[in-house]
Parts: structure tokens; sequence; C-alpha cells
């Protein structure tokens, strides 16, 4: 049997393994990774991540069937008691104007963020931020 044959074969009988959540993995079952290529452990590691976030979306499957079981049992469904989207922070909403160019009204800043070309330019010809000021 070829290198490359022994290794998905043993792939394939580990993943096999992998699939029984009551397989307990003694000390002998554990594979000996050292005889391996790195082109073979990043395909193996490749494979085995695609396991786990596959058995994550069937846990999570699973935990909220047994949630949603749960909160009908008392008479409540799930988004009764988990309720809406968390909210992630305070919106500081649109910025008030601070700052506008004299001869040209559409040029503002809320004096958030970088400034600007038309404060650089301005500030760069020795004239005030300040003379800008609207509030």
């Amino acid at each position: 049997m070829g290198a490359n044959a022994l290794f998905f074969e043993r792939r394939i009988d580990y993943l096999y393994r992998a699939f029984y959540s009551d397989y307990i993995i003694n000390k002998e079952d554990i594979m000996d990774l050292s005889n391996y290529s790195t082109a073979q452990l990043n395909e193996l590691k490749k494979d085995i991540d695609k396991e786990i976030q596959g058995r994550r979306k069937e846990d999570a499957k699973k935990a909220q069937q047994e949630l949603k079981q749960v909160a009908e049992r008392y008479g409540f469904t799930l988004s009764d008691l988990v309720g809406g989207p968390a909210v992630k922070g305070k919106s500081r909403g649109p910025a008030k104007v601070r700052f506008q160019h004299p001869a040209d009204a559409s040029k503002t800043w809320s004096g958030r963020g970088r400034k600007p070309a038309w404060v650089k330019d301005w500030e760069g010809a020795g004239r005030s931020i300040e003379e800008l000021r609207v509030d």
C-alpha cells in the first residue's frame, strides 16, 4: 500500500470514528502525525475544521430545539425568553455641522474624523479653523 493510500485510509478511519460522540479516544487510537508531510497535515486540518464547523451547526440546531421544547413546556415561545437581537453599541447618529467653508456652503465638517482637504488648505493658508466654526 502506498504512502498516500495509507494516509487517506487513516484519515477516513479517523474521521469515521470522530462522527461518534460515544467513541472515547484512547492513547493508542491517537494518530501518529510525525510521518505526515506538511501538505498532508494541512489537508487533514482542513477536513477536521470542516467537520467541526458542521458539528457546531448541528449542535446549535439541537440546542435550539431543546430550548424551544422547554419554553413551550412553560407556555412561552423561544423569542419571549430570548428577546430580540442584542444592541451592539450606542449609535451617535448623524453628526452636527460645526465647520463650514465661508465661500462654499456645501463644504461642511462635523469635527469628527480626519480633517477634509478644504480645512487643511484653509489652515495651510495661515487662517484659523475657528473662523470656520458655525456652532
